[in-house]
């Protein structure tokens, strides 16, 4: 990610001891392939027009994607389910739109499921992940401390960005908020189910900008 990153240090010739750092990016460095993992709400408030504006999206996302970019989808109600783990987006989009074809709305809101069955299974450490959801937690964790505490027992998610995504009114913008906040990602509220494409692509956007992230400066 930090390809093309120049550093130069500069010590301060009036106090001694103090250093400057530049940092350089060339405009034109960006992240070529991703893995995001998608955190995909499927309770039965998502049936209908909801559900159906989540597939268009996730397929239209797809298409945006590059064939080595891989995901990794969680799909979330009552209890969670891992439809793929980093699975590399590939030439063939069949497959993918097969498995968004079948997601299907029911249930209950557990946010906490999609981060237990994540932490416990995961193999390797996405760019970031999107978490979505319409509605209130009713069933597991309520707090965004307790909703990202099984991150905490895999030393691999260390430090992942977490964009959140709610949409319409009734859900807890607070938590989606402190979420987004303490991962260095963003909060997005979609007023409706139809600002979905825009705010996948600015995401994805963003994460392609990352020039450089973790830089660690040690002086001797």
């Amino acid at each position: 990610m930090n390809q093309g990153l120049l550093i130069k240090m500069y010590e301060s010739p009036k106090n001694n001891g103090v250093f400057v750092a530049e940092l350089k990016v060339p405009s034109f460095a960006t992240v070529d392939n991703v893995h995001i993992a998608l955190f995909l709400d499927v309770s039965g408030s998502m049936e209908g027009d909801r559900l159906i504006t989540l597939k268009n999206t996730l397929l239209a996302f797809l298409r945006s994607l590059n064939p080595a970019d891989c995901l990794t989808i969680i799909t979330y109600s009552s209890k969670a389910e891992i439809l793929c783990s980093y699975h590399q987006i590939g030439n063939d989009l069949e497959p993918w739109i097969h498995l968004i074809d079948n997601l299907r709305a029911d249930g209950n809101t557990n946010i906490e499921a999609a981060f237990s069955v994540f932490a416990k299974n995961c193999t390797s450490a996405p760019h970031a992940i999107i978490l979505l959801t319409d509605g209130h937690i009713n069933t597991g964790a309520t707090s965004a401390k307790a909703v990202m505490l099984p991150l905490e027992t895999n030393h691999r998610l260390s430090g992942i960005a977490v964009f959140t995504l709610g949409i319409g009114n009734d859900h807890n913008q607070i938590m989606l908020r402190d979420i987004a906040l303490n991962t260095q990602g963003n909060y997005f509220h979609c007023d409706k189910a139809e600002d979905l494409p825009q705010t996948f692509g600015s995401i994805l956007g963003i994460l392609r900008d990352r020039h450089a992230e973790d830089i660690d400066l040690s002086l001797p």
